[in-house]
């Protein structure tokens, strides 16, 4: 019968080894680094539905939560798969995937409580916090990475900053704009911190752009110019003071995301330093 037919040797072998090929395909899919990575990311989609669909909660329109649900979970991904393909050494290093979990929760709950303060008619919380987070990883990355996922913040900070039947389409699309203008200055003008002006020029130069950014689509959207002036300034100003608070936690970014700066290590050499002089 065909159960008692003899096998050769070498076919033994062969199934032998796709077996433990298709063990070691499946173990090196299945690993603890993949598996703490995905539980991080399930985590940061559960915390980032509830902050951007805050005043949906408050409503108790939980229908309304499955489409931005969707939404959350399509970009989570997309920024997943940017990780995976630019910066793989996140997904082995726990900590500074956690970091940058938590970097976007909170600047995403910040622009999302400030926006909820400011009675949901100031948008510049958003451009801050995506000005802070484009510092914040060209400093703790580099220019590439930095920039893509600062614009993936922007994606979900639009969302932290929409409020139901306050700003159109058009509006939101003009903040999307501007907070990438803010991003794309800082990414590029920012490649190392040599000085303590540094961070100050990259933050002007930044609320400079921004500035000429938000007039600009404000005067196009045939805004009241003074209303467009006045939302361009605080835009800027946002731009401006997120540069000086990194300034001040810089230190704190440093020991987070466990990295050195150039003015650092500068600090670190100099001649009047006590292990130096000895």
């Amino acid at each position: 019968m065909w159960f008692f037919k003899k096998t050769s040797p070498r076919r033994s072998q062969v199934r032998k080894n796709i077996t433990a090929e298709r063990f070691w395909q499946i173990n090196r899919f299945a690993n603890i680094d993949r598996l703490s990575s995905a539980l991080l990311w399930l985590l940061f989609v559960v915390l980032c539905v509830p902050i951007l669909s805050f005043e949906l909660i408050q409503q108790s329109r939980y229908r309304d939560l499955i489409p931005i649900t969707v939404i959350v979970v399509l970009i989570s991904l997309a920024a997943a798969f940017y990780i995976h393909h630019y910066q793989r050494r996140i997904i082995k290093n726990h900590i500074r995937a956690l970091a940058l979990v938590g970097l976007f929760i909170l600047l995403l709950a910040t622009t999302k409580l400030g926006v909820l303060l400011a009675d949901q008619t100031s948008t510049s919380w958003a451009t801050g916090t995506a000005v802070t987070a484009a510092v914040i990883l060209t400093v703790a990355y580099d220019q590439r990475f930095a920039i893509g996922m600062s614009i993936f913040y922007c994606l979900f900070a639009c969302f932290a900053a929409e409020a139901t039947s306050v700003i159109p389409a058009q509006a939101g699309i003009n903040l999307f704009l501007t907070m990438a203008a803010g991003v794309f200055t800082c990414c590029f003008s920012l490649r190392e911190i040599r000085t303590r002006m540094k961070l100050l020029e990259v933050s002007a130069l930044a609320a400079v752009i921004v500035f000429i950014t938000a007039v600009s689509l404000g005067l196009w959207a045939n805004h009241r110019p003074a209303d467009v002036f006045s939302n361009a300034g605080f835009h800027a100003a946002a731009a401006f003071l997120a540069g000086l608070l990194i300034q001040s936690l810089l230190p704190v970014i440093e020991k987070t995301f466990r990295i050195a700066t150039s003015m650092t290590l500068l600090d670190y050499s100099d001649a009047n330093q006590p292990l130096l002089k000895k």
